[in-house]
Parts: structure tokens; C-alpha cells; sequence
């Protein structure tokens, strides 16, 4: 008697496991997988179709910097860097990339700039009192020599579409001077061009005219 109860409750559990595992193993059809894809994911993609759009109007050879706010329609973009060098142009572009609609599109490049990509400071920066980021350039001491020499730095304001140039140059019969492009009138993008050389020129001389140092010396 007992060992037939103990092999129906056997049965019973047996039967019950059963249709739990069947009950779990059904699927809904009604049941609608989501994907979903997280910021970090997103903005990398992104990044890479603006650099593929870079790459495919610029060639292999270019800088890829960085994605930024740099306007304020809160769009993120891409800022690309090619350098030119050659008998006929020497220098240097920043390209500007964003998606519309999308589509990648290439949205501002700057004028061919004095400078070089070899050994230089590219970073984006947040100032204060404005809602979107610029693009910050130094070439720092790759043109610096034991006689002299001379820095080339750049602020760019994509959303004004501004390229703020400031020249920093000292040779041994000139005072250690700086010249700033005309279109620096803002007193806080001046405040921060001319403070960043102050830290190791105090005595630096502002001029209001630029020199070609190669035709100088």
C-alpha cells in the first residue's frame, strides 16, 4: 500500500514537471523582440559612417579627431584634420562632418593653415557663456629651434564658422612677440589666446602684424 502511494505522488510530480517545462518552453508569437542600442554604441557608430564619408572625399590620410557639440543644434559632429605637403601648398585643413537627415555630409572645411599635424595639441574645449564646444590647435615646439622659432596656434568656432590664428614667434633680435588675427575681438577668446602664452612670456610683446619667419631670418 505504501510503496503504491509513493509511486503515484512519483507520477504526480513527474507530470507536474512536465507541463511546467512545457509551459516555459512556449512561445509567445504576439511577443515582439527589442533591440536597443546604448548612447556610447550609437555615438561610436556614428562616428564611424562621418569617418568613412571623411575618408572617402579626403583619402586614407587624414586625422580623425573627435565628435563634439560644436554648434548649437545640439547635432553631433566630426572634425577631420589632412595635411598638405608639396611644392605648390604646405599646411594644413580641418573638415567638418555631421549627419543630416542620416546622411553624412560635410559641412565647413577651413583655408589652408600654417602649421602641421606632426607633434601638435588638437582638443576640443567648452568655454564659458557658450552652449556648444570649438576646436582647439597647437602646433607647441615642433617649430621651435636653439635660434628662435615660432608657434602656430588656432581656435575654431564652427558654429560662427570662425578660424581665430594667433602667431607666436621669437627670434634673437626681435622681442618675444605674439600677433593675433583681426577677427579676434571677443575679449574672452583673446583673454584665453594671450593667457596661455603669458604663462611662460610675461614680458610678451602683442603685435598687429604677422611675419613669415622664413623670409625673416
Amino acid at each position: 500500500m505504501l510503496s503504491s502511494k509513493i509511486r503515484f505522488f512519483s507520477i504526480l510530480l513527474f507530470l507536474i514537471a512536465g507541463m511546467i517545462f512545457i509551459s516555459c518552453d512556449k512561445k509567445d508569437p504576439d511577443k515582439q523582440v527589442s533591440y536597443t542600442v546604448s548612447p556610447d554604441s550609437a555615438a561610436s557608430i556614428d562616428k564611424a559612417i562621418l569617418a568613412n564619408e571623411a575618408k572617402k572625399n579626403l583619402g586614407d590620410k587624414i586625422q580623425i579627431f573627435d565628435t563634439g557639440l560644436f554648434e548649437s543644434d545640439s547635432l553631433k559632429g566630426l572634425v577631420v584634420g589632412k595635411e598638405f605637403i608639396g611644392d605648390k601648398e604646405w599646411g594644413m585643413k580641418f573638415y567638418y562632418y555631421k549627419l543630416i537627415n542620416n546622411t553624412p555630409k560635410q559641412i565647413f572645411e577651413t583655408p589652408l593653415l600654417n602649421g602641421s599635424f606632426n607633434e601638435c595639441l588638437v582638443r576640443k574645449i567648452k568655454m564659458a557663456n557658450y552652449n556648444y564646444e570649438m576646436i582647439y590647435y597647437d602646433s607647441q615646439d615642433y617649430f621651435m629651434g636653439s635660434g628662435g622659432g615660432e608657434v602656430f596656434n588656432y581656435l575654431i568656432d564652427l558654429n560662427e564658422k570662425n578660424v581665430y590664428y594667433a602667431h607666436f614667434f621669437t627670434t634673437p633680435d626681435r622681442p618675444v612677440s605674439l600677433y593675433l588675427s583681426s577677427n579676434i575681438n571677443k575679449p574672452d577668446i583673446k583673454d584665453f589666446i594671450v593667457k596661455h602664452f603669458q604663462k611662460d612670456y610675461p614680458g610678451l610683446s602683442i603685435v598687429n602684424k604677422d611675419i613669415n619667419l622664413d623670409k625673416a631670418l
